[in-house]
């Protein structure tokens, strides 16, 4: 990634296992600062050892939202993120596969990102989810190795579901 490339600690590396398509164990591990984030399906998170839990934001205009790069939505996309980051608290960017860590952690609320790989997110769903948050594709269907990409991943299921609604009105 540019980060990785730039020296910048926001990659990390991803390791996810699937089941039937559906991501049951993610690994988020960032080697320069030593923070390592496992997700198992049906048990909480960790990172580096320790049980972890995304905060509480009831919605989005009280969320700090991150995405990777502005310039990445096109068309209806752009309309999307847009008014996610109009209606959101704080927007921040460039912080990649971190920022969903983070999400776990409960130092962020929410992330969307557009063109993402199953590479990209199977092994951040164990991770945000075992920590109490919620991540789905756009429609808010769960994400699957063969979903498109377009992500929300969120620490509250409230927040996620005004992003989610803020996205669907944006783009209809």
């Amino acid at each position: 990634t540019k980060s990785f490339i730039a020296g910048k600690p926001s990659f990390a590396t991803l390791i996810a296992l699937c089941h039937k398509g559906t991501p049951v164990l993610g690994i988020i591990d960032q080697a320069i600062t030593d923070e390592r984030w496992v997700g198992v399906m049906g048990q909480a998170s960790t990172m580096n050892g320790v049980e972890i839990s995304a905060r509480e934001c009831e919605e989005l205009k009280s969320a700090t939202f991150f995405t990777t790069a502005p310039e990445l939505f096109k068309g209806d996309a752009a309309k999307a993120y847009q008014a996610v980051s109009k209606n959101c608290r704080v927007p921040m960017y460039g912080v990649d596969a971190y920022a969903y860590g983070l999400t776990a952690l409960g130092l962020a609320d929410t992330v969307v990102e557009i063109g993402l790989q199953a590479y990209d997110f199977c092994a951040l769903v164990p991770v945000v989810e075992g920590a109490g948050g919620v991540m789905t594709d756009w429609a808010g269907k769960p994400l699957h190795i063969d979903s498109a990409g377009d992500v929300v991943a969120s620490g509250d299921a409230r927040c996620h579901q005004d992003v989610l609604a803020t996205i669907k009105a944006a783009m209809a």
